[in-house]
């Protein structure tokens, strides 16, 4: 009956997530003065679990924004792309991050993945500065996958930099993909919720643009516990009606 109950939960807990949104949040930190500005992006969760948006504008005195691309599911995955213009006169600290509700939870082991790349813009022909890690928080990698506020995946481990070394340059960030295709990397349960997180330092009049990814999915001998546990939600209504 436990098992019965666990199931229950999932449903509900699935129910209550598809009413909810995923959530793009932006954040930019002056670097000389500490203040601190946010945009924040709601984007509905349909019926069958999937979201998306595409081209909406973030702008605010510390930046000219975009999110480009949104898309996934909350079964869970996501896909992030974006883009950010620095047009303050300092260097401003960016976190860009998407929260994502699951449905339903997983509650036993499961396999995670992830990827990000992108590219660094000299937008204003200085042929100085770039994109680092480097921020008031020291060890915080430039992209990290989460689940449940958790951080399972780091790429582009701080410090990591991708320096402009000529007027107009475009630097690329190279694509890592750990995980993928899979994917393949053990993590815990993921009951609430998995989220993708940017942190960099972007220097004034510079852009970046940058395309991410993360998915987890039940380990599959997970997988087949889940597929027992409903035969046996299935038995015991079965059971019960023949009473």
């Amino acid at each position: 009956m436990a098992t019965c109950a666990v199931l229950v939960s999932a449903i509900e807990a699935r129910a209550e997530a598809l009413n909810g949104d995923v959530t793009v949040t932006i954040m930019g930190t002056n670097t000389d003065t500490g203040q601190t500005m946010q945009d924040e992006i709601l984007v509905p969760i349909q019926t069958d679990g999937s979201f998306s948006a595409s081209n909406v504008p973030s702008i605010r005195p510390m930046w000219e924004g975009s999110l480009d691309n949104l898309s996934g599911n909350a079964d869970p995955f996501a896909n992030l792309a974006f883009s950010i213009l620095n047009v303050a006169a300092v260097p401003i600290e960016y976190t860009v991050s998407v929260l994502v509700p699951i449905a339903p939870p997983l509650a036993g082991a499961t396999l995670h993945g992830g990827s990000t790349g992108g590219s660094v813009t000299d937008a204003d022909g200085s042929g100085t500065g770039g994109l680092s890690t480097i921020t008031s928080v020291a060890g915080v990698p430039f992209y990290q996958g989460q689940i449940d506020g958790t951080t399972v995946l780091s790429i582009y481990p701080d410090p990591t930099s991708f320096p402009i070394t000529f007027s107009g340059q475009t630097v690329t960030i190279p694509a890592l993909n750990p995980g993928l295709p899979g994917p393949t990397l053990p993590s815990g349960p993921a009951l609430a919720s998995i989220g993708i997180v940017h942190r960099f330092l972007l220097s004034p009049g510079d852009s970046v643009a940058t395309t991410s990814f993360f998915q987890v999915v039940p380990e599959p001998s997970s997988i087949a516990l889940a597929s027992i546990s409903l035969l046996t939600l299935v038995w015991y209504g079965v059971r019960r009606r023949h009473r």
